[in-house]
């Protein structure tokens, strides 16, 4: 058995079945909560609400079978990561290749891109206990994609929602991250095949009975990246930084 199997097996057996369907009990699950009509759930296609006042979820219909998971893509990308990215793409090849001819223009350049990336940092430490500090670096921060919005594709014979804003798959059923590997990348051609990241997104329970929908929040206490923005500062301070929709005339 592979690893990549092991892996999906693993977190399998440790995420809550997806949906039930109870017609034996009048009462709903303890400690769920009331989702909606499943009619109109499956009208809407897909839902989102706010659970017990501190979670964001998204209800969707697909193909006869209801799934709740977290709204926001567990992706993040911080600002230092921006900036390590941005020195490993920018100033690492600099130093490293001469691809200038003149020796001392090359070291002059990278000089100046060095010192970009310091005056950068010391700016974003300075602005970091002031009110400038939401407007320098959140907009940097690309992450939390609205999965309402994400096409749901099949990938390796599993149903995946796929986030619009990066094209992160995530599979409906366990909230497994799915990427492309390549073994080896100086063959040709390329041949890539699919693997597990392990669970990034929450998965939650959802029950209907007697025609209405509860959820039933996952509550292991084991950390899953979309946590992230399920917390009060993400939605008072990023939130906020998002650009708001243009009013149509």
């Amino acid at each position: 058995m592979s690893s990549e199997e092991e892996t999906s097996q693993n977190s399998s057996s440790s995420t809550p079945p997806p949906y039930s369907s109870s017609s034996s009990s009048s009462l709903p699950p303890p400690a769920s909560h009331f989702i909606g009509k499943k009619e109109d759930i499956v009208k809407a296609g897909r839902v989102t609400k706010m659970v017990n006042g501190c979670r964001d979820i998204l209800v969707l219909h697909h193909q006869g079978q209801l799934h709740a998971m977290d709204t926001r893509c567990y992706r993040k990308l911080s600002v230092c990561w921006f900036l390590h990215m941005q020195e490993a793409i920018i100033v690492q090849p600099v130093l490293t290749f001469s691809w200038c001819p003149v020796d001392k223009f090359r070291k002059m350049i990278s000089f100046i891109v060095v010192l970009y990336f310091q005056v950068w940092n010391l700016i974003s430490a300075m602005a970091h206990h002031t009110e400038a500090y939401k407007t320098l670096v959140f907009p940097l921060t690309d992450s939390g994609g609205a999965l309402q919005y994400g096409d749901i594709e099949e990938f390796n014979g599993r149903l995946c929602i796929v986030c619009p804003w990066h094209k992160y798959k995530i599979t409906l059923a366990e909230g497994e991250g799915l990427y492309q590997a390549v073994d080896d990348p100086t063959a040709k051609p390329l041949r890539t095949h699919w693997r597990s990241k392990g669970v990034k997104q929450r998965i939650h329970k959802l029950t209907e009975v007697n025609g209405n929908v509860y959820a039933t929040l996952n509550d292991s206490s084991e950390a899953i990246e979309s946590d992230v923005y399920q917390t009060e500062r993400y939605r008072t301070d990023l939130l906020k930084t998002q650009p708001k929709p243009m009013a149509k005339k």
